[in-house]
C-alpha cells in the first residue's frame, strides 16, 4: 500500500471539498511513473471511502502539455468534465 503525503494546503482544499460535498475529478495519464499512477487511484479510492463523489478518468494519448490544454476545449477531456461538474454540459 502506498502512503500519500499532501501539504497542509492540499489537505485544506481536500477537506473543504469533502465538507461541502462538491464532486471531484481525478485524472491520470498512462505512462507516468507508476507511483504517480497508483497514488492518483489510491487518492480517488480514499476520497470515495470518505464519502466524496469522485470520477477517476484516464487521459490516454495526451502528453503533459496536451492534457492541461484539454481544459480550454469544451469537447476536450478535462473541459467536458469541468462543464459537467458545473452542470453546464450533459454527460
Amino acid at each position: 500500500m502506498v502512503t500519500l503525503k499532501f501539504s497542509v494546503d492540499a489537505w485544506a482544499v481536500i477537506a473543504l471539498r469533502l465538507l461541502i460535498g462538491s464532486p471531484m475529478v481525478t485524472v491520470r495519464r498512462p505512462f507516468w511513473v507508476m507511483l504517480t499512477e497508483r497514488s492518483g487511484s489510491d487518492f480517488a479510492a480514499a476520497a470515495e471511502r470518505a464519502g466524496a463523489a469522485v470520477r477517476h478518468v484516464e487521459g490516454k494519448g495526451f502528453n503533459h502539455f496536451d492534457f492541461i490544454e484539454t481544459l480550454a476545449d469544451p469537447q476536450g477531456l478535462l473541459g467536458k468534465l469541468m462543464l459537467e461538474q458545473m452542470q453546464l454540459f450533459g454527460p
